[in-house]
């Protein structure tokens, strides 16, 4: 099958609507705000590659995808066949063609794979075994897979690329990567890994010494051998392998039946964490690169679909998985794998990935914000028709499209998305774990077993060889006293005694018996030590399920000093100081002075209780991402010869901070004009917010020219201040999350003085005074000559030039 089906044009006799399936090597978006049919449309496409005979790996953040294993159509022998005719007779009324259904339905092989959970098929995800996926060599790896996956496992304990700390950590991780991979032996799992750095003394770790401070490594080693323990352990032991041909069905291990094509759907709700969300994200994107790399073909040969792309691929924050699916997106379409993304938030995504995609289904959007970020795009793919799209964008009906695709259609097209051939719903992990049971726990039993019985295997053997256990199993002769009873046939001779003939055979028979249970018992000894090993992982396990309680406790009750703690704990408070001092020691709790007291809280909170700050605080979004700013910064050297000559300076660094703001918000009333008098209530009542610097009390103005400035009083009524509000989205975030100057939050005017000063100016009610933060990006400049450094900053709204200081008037 060549063309997909998605639907029909708009409009009573309006032909149907096909997309070529090599369109899709582009790779296609799906737009459009909740409840506009994006999902929908993007599972008629998924419906349309299995029947085209392309298998699908579906990432499924929130369960809207588990619900493809549910045809509309039973075909099921023994299903009822009035139940049948009530299928087709549905299907039939909202004008699907029956037989593609039962086409769909009969090719199909749905499998739900829950990564961290045996509620369906359990997967596990090793980010360094994506790197010698399908390489025979250590030598055929590129060193870039290595950078990638330094960076992977340092963001999986929490560490930024763009910070110090994290930059040092990934330099060790990947000098230590590549060292291996050269001798001949690169790791292949965090394990293998984790064995290695543990394996290096003072003396072994010196030489990374340059790279970052040794006791901070050590530290950060440490966190790396606790993956290994806890829950978070199962996402990368337990389950099937993250192996792209076991999951879509290809290999030798549970292979697709005959005639049918896999559906791979992983369900990242079986996470709780976003990281493990994000980690998991860009494992999957890793080895599917890999495998890709040593699978090419021209034509299209796999779907791979994220489902609500806008937390793994932002503009500006940088999850450990974006640099994997960005390259994945560059590259796919040269490799026969076709990528399909949806997203109700377009201005959440990084513009440089939304590139990467040649069709367009645009849905029902509202916010300015929205269609501003996608009219560029509009304006490039159909540059006559741009204002009619713009438009109508905001007045469509669920499952109505604006499709753009100029590589195979010659102008836009409109699209009314046909009807599944599944049952659209979002099934949770009892309906997951129900449909496990009869579909598939038994297809992937050898697999699941396998991935549970290597993990302890490698600990008895280098204890086996210590002990010389193989001796011990030569001798095993030497145990037949311990046998004796079964040679306690031996007084059997005295009542043989009486019949004399007869006993002779007897004893004769009794040595038998006595031989052949030797070997038998003998097995059972020596089996025995191996379970003695297990209490070992059980007590780590228990220790580190104690861990997670206790902080699970500091996030629900945090900050508490060691007396509240105790409290909460049941525990005595040296027993809570300890366990406290371990949290901390491990880089998981933080600390204040609170008083004479310590107080402490969960670091993974994202708080900062030391600043006294509230859990989360109002950010602005950034408008333009590093890339940009990058370049407005070049635009700023400054060069010799009166701008004739070379640069004198070059750019080092761009880099995001937050400043600090007091948001006011406030209502006012404003006498109307004479005629609103006469036909009206004479005011006017408005809402409103102003922003104040936070300690000149000045406030901030925005022009589309000439960006933010501060001012006394830019106008005479509050509301009708030209500032952040229409321009920018507020997103709440937990302030540990930003970098901004801690001695500017802590310098900050009190909230009755910016109360009063608002007072001053204007005559509203306020209603709450909270603060905000708003990006900017700064950039750090060399210059040449004389030699020297300096510091520009741009707003990263829309990338002018700011002044910040102390917030003096423009």
């Amino acid at each position: 099958m060549s063309e997909l089906e998605l639907g029909r044009g708009r409009g009573a006799d309006a032909d149907p609507v096909r997309l070529p399936t090599r369109a899709l090597l582009r790779h296609m978006m799906a737009l459009g705000s909740s409840g506009s049919g994006k999902t929908v449309l993007s599972k008629v496409v998924v419906e349309e590659i299995v029947r085209a005979g392309i298998p699908a790996l579906c990432l499924d953040p929130q369960g809207d995808l588990c619900s493809l294993a549910l045809a509309a159509l039973d075909l099921d022998d023994a299903a009822d066949p009035e139940e049948r005719a009530k299928q087709e007779a549905a299907l039939a009324a909202h004008g699907v063609d029956l037989a593609a259904a039962r086409s769909f339905a009969a090719r199909c092989d749905v499998v739900i794979f829950t990564p961290a959970s045996s509620r369906g098929v359990a997967l596990g995800a090793d980010p360094l075994a994506a790197v010698i996926a399908g390489h025979a060599e250590p030598s055929e790896i590129d060193d870039d897979l290595w950078t990638r996956a330094a960076a992977t496992v340092a963001a999986l304990l929490g560490f930024a690329s763009d910070d110090d700390d994290g930059e040092g950590f990934i330099a060790v991780l990947d000098t230590v990567l590549r060292q291996l991979a050269e001798a001949g032996r690169p790791p292949a799992s965090l394990r293998a890994l984790t064995d290695h750095l543990n394996s290096l003394d003072d003396a072994g770790l010196q030489p990374y010494a340059r790279f970052w401070e040794l006791k901070k490594l050590r530290q950060a080693i440490r966190k790396l051998a606790r993956l290994e323990v806890g829950p978070r352990r199962k996402l990368f032991d337990a389950g099937v392998p993250l192996d792209i041909d076991l999951l879509l069905g290809l290999g030798p291990h549970a292979p697709t039946p005959p005639g049918k094509t896999r559906v791979a759907i992983v369900h990242l709700n079986s996470l709780h964490q976003q990281e493990d969300k994000e980690f998991l994200v860009g494992a999957i994107a890793e080895r599917l690169y890999a495998w890709m790399l040593s699978h090419p073909r021209p034509d299209p040969q796999v779907l791979f679909y994220l489902d609500e792309i806008a937390p793994y691929m932002p503009p500006v924050r940088k999850p450990q998985c974006k640099d994997s699916l960005q390259l994945l997106f560059k590259q796919a379409r040269k490799y026969g794998v076709c990528c399909l993304m949806a997203t109700q938030n377009p201005g959440d995504v990084d513009y440089r990935a939304m590139a990467q995609f040649g069709t367009w289904a645009l849905g029902r959007l509202m916010t300015r914000q929205d269609l501003k970020k996608i009219e560029p795009t509009v304006k490039s793919l159909a540059p006559t028709a741009c204002d009619g799209i713009m438009a109508e964008l905001p007045r469509l009906e669920p499952g109505q499209f604006v499709l753009l695709s100029p590589d195979h259609f010659s102008e836009p097209t409109t699209l009314q998305t046909r009807w599944l051939y599944t049952h659209h719903e979002t099934l949770d992990e009892g309906r997951i774990e129900a449909l496990a049971d009869q579909r598939w726990r038994e297809r992937f039993a050898g697999l699941l077993e396998r991935a549970v019985t290597p993990a302890p295997a490698p600990k008895p053997e280098p204890k086996l060889e210590v002990s010389d256990p193989p001796t011990t199993a030569a001798s095993e002769p030497a145990p037949a006293p311990k046998q004796e009873p079964a040679s306690k046939p031996a007084p059997a001779p005295k009542p043989a005694a009486a019949p004399k003939p007869a006993p002779a055979p007897k004893p004769a028979a009794a040595p038998k018996p006595a031989a052949a249970p030797k070997p038998a018992p003998a097995p059972k000894p020596a089996a025995a030590p191996k379970p003695a090993a297990a209490p070992k992982p059980d007590k780590a396990a228990r220790a580190a399920i104690e861990r997670e309680s206790q902080l699970a406790t500091l996030r629900e009750h945090g900050p508490v000093d060691v007396k509240r703690f105790a409290e909460l704990l049941e525990v005595s408070e040296t027993t809570a100081r300890r366990a406290l001092k371990l949290l901390s020691k491990a880089g998981l709790v933080g600390d204040f002075k609170d008083g004479r007291a310590s107080t402490y809280w969960a670091l993974d909170t994202g708080a900062r209780p030391d600043l006294a700050m509230p859990d989360t605080v109002l950010v602005a979004t950034p408008g333009i991402g590093q890339d940009q700013a990058a370049v407005l910064g070049q635009g700023l050297l400054r060069s010799t010869l009166l701008g004739l000559g070379p640069a004198a300076e070059s750019l080092v660094n761009v880099s995001l901070v937050h400043k600090l703001l007091w948001r006011v918000d406030f209502e006012e009333r404003i006498a109307s004009g004479l005629l609103g008098r006469l036909v009206g209530p004479g005011y006017e009542d408005r809402l409103g917010s102003v922003y104040l610097h936070p300690q000149a009390l000045t406030t901030l103005t925005w022009n589309a020219n000439r960006g933010l400035r501060f001012t006394e009083r830019p106008a005479e009524h509050a509301s009708d201040v030209h500032d952040l509000d229409g321009v920018v989205r507020f997103n709440r975030m937990p302030p540990a999350g930003l970098r901004f100057d801690e001695q500017e939050w802590l310098g900050r005017r009190a909230e009755a003085e910016v109360s009063e000063a608002f007072a001053a100016r204007w005559g509203a009610r306020v209603i709450t005074i909270s603060p905000c933060f708003v990006p900017l990006w700064k950039l750090l400049i060399r210059r040449h000559e004389p030699a020297g450094m300096r510091f520009a900053t741009l707003d990263a709204i829309a990338g002018h030039n700011v002044d910040w200081l102390s917030g003096s008037t423009a």
